[in-house]
């Protein structure tokens, strides 16, 4: 009983999808399909008429009406399927569309912690590849409803026929279309159950298909090693479904000369009718085609009814389960976000999912309005999962984070995040336009060119660019999209992701690591810059390079998730202890650098 609620609700969803894409195309891609398999049946009806004539020896004039009859019916059964598959055609990029949507609605609402996950990752990738198969969840049912159609109608003929050879033809029909479900099936489950080899040798194929691992694939001469990597990834899971395949080929070819010898009894039993004189000439044209009718269309329902049974169940599982994950803020928040005036981290403790390591050990601190916080640490030592809390990709396993002296959980998220100009470690190198990537941090400003050019100006990138663009802001970076498309260094691209975060000129300035790709000067320019913009905001400074604490209001030394550390720059020097011999470190690289 569950998988029949199951596969309801997945018709449900499918059909919700169809309609919400295109619901007319459906409806008559629906009336098109009763409307080719009703001229089917009446195209056999006439043959035999036509057949029946001409063994009468009917003159042609009486003859033409019936001839031009079954032209007709061929021309519309011929144009009904045609216009049916056109129009199917076109409603299903439309409802895949739709269902991708859905998809990424839900996706964006789940916590970061889905997305890191091995089983989330495999989730997701298999669920984008059922865009197909859900929604033909819908149409397959309209198929099957046409197949019947036609199976029954062709059937009740046969059986007033001769009902007995009618049964035992069709039970020569019914091993074929188990073997068919049940590899349906089968191939499912191989799918499913084989689904992280298949990500991996679609790794190793974009390694060595996409531009970004280029130079890396050629430059170490990765070609071949990465070529034998996939074959023998994509090798392996060919030969396992190989066998898979053999034993249904087999099966196939049985069921299929089965299904065949009742043809083959079918067509002799009524051509001895025809020469024992109890048949007509239409006659064997009349029943030998309903005969084919009857087979073809109870192969195509059982078929078409083993795959949706299948997609409409285990498949739609998996869909189900996918939405059953609760978003970030179900409830609704318990109260408004005036304006910011403090934050703190009280006691906290995490630790990512799946994993048994914690990261932050009860970590407590406070970061008032105006405050110019600098966090610092080797890597490792959690500064980065501090920026994941505070922007609620996850919560903490223990502890409290405070806003405003309350629980931040008691905020809207999205509130929550406005409050925060975000450099992430990671930062994204956008193929789009310059203006797209600067001005994605706030679509409501994206047409203000002198505030984007403000922001590049204070990012220190945009005088290396002015004479590189084409076509101004509205040039693409990259060439992923345009053969005129602007390539970037490493460090360059840093700095625009720092004008990104400047450009939205939020309450907290947040940067982590931001100058990890940048020289000395371009460094030292950034920590200046972060530090005039943060006179009027709050900032917040994550670094493992400690060049930049002096301008910073106060400083935590981070180690193994611990505050290790606490004053200002010249309190953590008199104290002679971790954060002074990392900056007396850290100095000395840069004094040989410049050869002093």
């Amino acid at each position: 009983m569950p998988k029949i609620k199951l596969y309801f609700r997945a018709l449900r969803f499918s059909f919700s999808v169809q309609w919400k894409a295109n619901g007319l195309a459906l409806v008559l891609y629906g009336s098109l399909l009763l409307i080719a398999t009703t001229a089917t049946l009446v195209t056999t009806r006439l043959f035999q008429m036509v057949l029946d004539a001409i063994a009468a020896k009917t003159q042609l004039p009486a003859l033409l009406p019936l001839a031009v009859l079954l032209a007709l019916s061929l021309v519309l059964q011929r144009a009904a399927r045609e216009f049916s598959s056109r129009l199917n055609d076109r409603a299903r990029q439309k409802a895949i569309e739709e269902y991708e949507r859905i998809l990424i609605r839900h996706t964006s609402s789940l916590p970061a912690a889905f997305i890191d996950s091995k089983a989330g990752r495999i989730l997701s990738e298999e669920l984008r590849h059922y865009n197909y198969n859900i929604t033909e969840l819908s149409v397959s049912l309209l198929f099957q409803f046409s197949e019947f159609y036609a199976f029954f109608a062709a059937f009740v003929i046969l059986a007033r026929y001769h009902l007995p050879f009618a049964l035992l033809f069709l039970a020569l029909t019914v091993p074929s279309s188990l073997v068919s479900a049940i590899y349906a099936d089968k191939t499912d489950r191989f799918r499913w159950e084989n689904s992280p080899d298949r990500q991996k040798a679609s790794y190793y194929r974009w390694i060595l298909t996409d531009p970004t691992p280029a130079m890396d694939v050629r430059m170490y001469n990765l070609t071949d090693a990465m070529t034998d990597r996939y074959t023998s990834q994509q090798g392996a899971y060919l030969t396992r479904i190989k066998k898979l395949r053999a034993k249904h080929t087999l099966f196939t070819v049985l069921t299929s000369c089965i299904s065949g010898a009742g043809t083959l009894v079918f067509l002799l039993f009524t051509i001895s009718e025809a020469v024992a004189g109890r048949l007509g000439v239409g006659s064997i044209a009349l029943y030998t085609g309903y005969a084919a009718t009857a087979m073809d269309s109870f192969q195509n329902l059982s078929f078409s009814f083993g795959w949706s049974w299948v997609y409409g169940t285990r498949k739609a599982a998996r869909l189900f389960e996918f939405f059953s994950l609760e978003p970030e803020a179900p409830e609704p928040p318990a109260r408004k976000l005036e304006a910011f005036s403090s934050l703190a981290f009280d006691h906290v403790r995490f630790t990512y999912p799946h994993t048994e390591k914690e990261i932050l050990h009860d970590l407590s601190f406070t970061l008032n309005k105006g405050e110019r916080l600098f966090l610092a640490g080797i890597n490792g030592s959690g500064k980065t999962t501090v920026v994941k809390l505070l922007l609620r990709l996850y919560e903490p396993t223990g502890g409290r984070i405070l806003l405003n002296g309350h629980p931040i959980t008691e905020y809207d998220v999205a509130e929550v995040r406005k409050l925060f100009s975000v450099l992430f470690q990671s930062f994204v190198r956008y193929p789009l336009t310059l203006r797209d990537n600067v001005g994605l941090s706030d679509l409501a400003r994206m047409d203000r060119d002198e505030e984007i050019e403000d922001a590049l100006n204070e990012s220190g990138v945009y005088d290396d660019l002015r004479e590189k663009l084409p076509d101004g802001l509205d040039s693409m970076m990259t060439r992923r999209f345009s053969d005129t498309g602007v390539e970037l260094s490493k460090g360059q691209w840093q700095k625009i992701a720092i004008a990104r975060a400047y450009f939205k000129r939020a309450e907290i300035i947040l940067f982590d690591e931001p100058s990890s790709a940048l020289d000395a000067e371009s460094e030292d320019r950034i920590f200046r810059s972060f530090s005039e913009m943060a006179e009027e905001k709050t900032g917040i400074m994550i670094s493992h390079r400690i060049s930049g604490a002096r301008l910073a209001s106060r400083i935590l030394l981070l180690e193994d998730g611990r505050i290790a550390e606490e004053g200002t720059h010249e309190e953590l020097l008199e104290k002679n202890g971790l954060y002074a011999r990392f900056f007396a470190l850290q100095r000395d690289k840069y004094l040989t650098k410049e050869g002093v």
